[in-house]
């Protein structure tokens, strides 16, 4: 499904970001729920914030996901002004 999403247009590009997003958020649960039940005290809700960010770079790093991707190609749908030549900006420059 990732790589998909590098060839694909925006419907693509947003079930990917879901789906990683899903799948980060509920490893970060398993491992509260593990480490809730070894300790006595409950960690401070932002321990959690700084977990999930960390494991969703970890697993992007791992994974080589590149949601930009597409954003970069000339070829993909959803890229718009960003990714486009001198030569096609200066066309929509001279339209409008």
């Amino acid at each position: 499904m990732l790589a998909a999403a590098m060839h694909g247009g925006a419907t693509e590009v947003v079930a990917v970001a879901t789906v990683f997003a899903i799948v980060v958020t509920k490893s970060v649960d398993l491992i509260r729920n593990v480490v809730s039940q070894a300790m006595t005290t409950a960690p401070p809700k932002w321990i959690w914030n700084v977990c999930a960010l960390g494991l969703g770079i970890a697993m992007a790093l791992a994974w080589r996901v590149n949601m930009l991707d597409n954003y970069s190609s000339t070829k993909s749908v959803v890229q718009g002004v960003f990714g486009q030549s001198p030569r096609s900006r200066a066309q929509v420059r001279r339209r409008g």
